[in-house]
């Protein structure tokens, strides 16, 4: 009888987790969710999930800001799909394995009057501390398939595939900012003509309605690295100061790069970068620790911080990186 019972109930709650009644309902809580965080109006055209397999698909989930209907929502992504490892149901801990994300799209709105269509989370109940913890998530595998930041009317596409992600935010309702943290254990790369690179990255940052400070960014790849900090002062525009380093291993870059002639050395840079609508400048110094001869076809536009006595060649062969002869 206990073991009819059991049955009975299994073909129930199979039944049941599967039914449009449950769909409906988790995907109402989900909505909920994600208004919470954001601050948004959160639609889900569709949500479905594997039990078995441990897998999740959402299609069409839009964030509405404070744009008007007939502009193009804050946020939009044909569809999500994740993967999970459930660690202990007591503890409700689990793994993210996987998270896919097909064609997201940013759109940021920035009016006359100085304010955007971001969203702004909302204020729960009073509590002592301002800041609340939004975001915790750990990925191993993450994946980004024809993304799009849509500065107005200004398109940015954006594609990459990483592992190993975490990102944390908060936000602090007394200053109306977020505080992040994103970090990737590998980041595939690749630019037009060069061999794929991987890299690890870390972005600490707060974002304001209407500028970014970026408390520290670092990429390093191989022996080389880049550490940068600094302000967008001025997102609409995209107006930045930077302040930077770099340490460039030559036999790596050249390799990437497809530069055969270049065989050893490395380059050091320390310097300021300002970027915005009228160009970008750098001020700094360079230092190389070798001479190289530069290829062929290439001419030689950047002789910063040359010391006396050294070879400019070395000079020139990092020139040719930046600008081919016409």
């Amino acid at each position: 009888m206990i073991g009819l019972l059991l049955i009975g109930l299994a073909v129930w709650a199979a039944w049941f987790f599967t039914s449009n009644g449950f769909r409906h309902f988790v995907r109402g809580r989900l909505e909920a969710r994600i208004e919470e965080l954001t601050g948004g109006k959160a639609n889900i055209g569709d949500l479905r999930w594997n039990l078995s397999t441990m897998e999740f698909e959402a299609d069409d989930v839009t964030v509405h800001g404070t744009e008007a209907a007939s502009e193009k929502p804050f946020a939009h992504v044909d569809r999500v799909f994740a993967r999970v490892k459930v660690i202990s149901f007591l503890q409700r801990q689990v793994d993210l394995e996987l998270l896919s994300l097909t064609k997201p799209v940013v759109h940021i709105i920035f009016y006359p009057d100085g304010t955007t269509n971001q969203p702004v989370p909302k204020k729960k109940a009073p509590a002592r501390d301002p800041v609340e913890q939004l975001i915790d998530l750990a990925v191993g595998n993450f994946d980004i398939q024809g993304a799009e930041l849509i500065l107005n009317q200004q398109s940015i596409p954006i594609q990459f595939a990483a592992n190993d992600l975490v990102f944390t935010t908060k936000f602090d309702h007394n200053e109306k900012r977020y505080d992040g943290s994103l970090s990737i254990g590998r980041v595939e790369g690749q630019m037009k003509g060069w061999r794929p690179l991987a890299t690890t990255a870390q972005l600490d940052f707060s974002l304001f309605r209407d500028h970014v400070l970026v408390r520290k960014f670092t990429i390093a790849s191989g022996k080389s690295k880049f550490e940068a900090s600094g302000e967008v002062k001025d997102l609409q525009h995209l107006a930045a100061e930077l302040s930077y380093t770099a340490q460039v291993d030559v036999r790596e870059l050249a390799a990437a790069a497809r530069i055969h002639s270049l065989q050893a050395g490395t380059l050091e840079i320390q310097a300021n970068a300002t970027l915005g609508q009228q160009g970008s400048s750098t001020r700094g110094q360079m230092k190389f620790s070798t001479a190289m001869s530069a290829p062929s076809g290439f001419r030689c536009v950047a002789s910063t911080g040359a010391k006396s006595g050294e070879s400019t060649p070395s000079i020139c062969c990092i020139g040719a990186l930046v600008r081919p002869s016409l």
